[in-house]
């Protein structure tokens, strides 16, 4: 999506993902000029033919219903050979304030209590 104008059409038609170019480019370009050394993880990130993000089940990395710190998510991505960088909460998926579930970067020590539909984001080659 070009226009930030048209996030308002993304939500009305319950779109479930939708990139606004020109916000995520002026970002990257803000943090490069704060830090040239993030150059080579915006590479690794940016190019086509290196690790992607996907949003993975749960139940790939924990039992359901049971208390779990974020670090134990992160470890078990680790065992998978990805990278858990956080997690969506289903139950959120539909409410702009609580950021449509989704939850970047959370907090290591918090415990979180998962559901069946709750997905782990992380970075993979595969």
């Amino acid at each position: 999506m070009f226009d930030i104008r048209n996030r308002e059409l993304a939500e009305i038609t319950r779109a479930d993902d939708f990139i606004v170019s020109p916000d995520i480019l002026s970002k990257y370009i803000a943090q490069i000029s704060e830090n040239k050394h993030l150059t080579q993880v915006f590479d690794v990130l940016l190019t086509a033919e290196s690790v992607e993000i996907y949003l993975r089940p749960v139940g790939f990395f924990t039992q359901l219903g049971i208390p779990i710190t974020f670090e134990r998510i992160l470890q078990a991505s680790i065992q998978q050979q990805t990278l858990a960088i956080g997690y969506r909460l289903m139950r959120y998926a539909q409410d702009p304030n609580r950021f449509y579930g989704i939850v970047l970067n959370p907090n290591k020590d918090l415990p979180i209590i998962f559901r069946h539909e709750d997905k782990i984001i992380v970075l993979a080659e595969d």
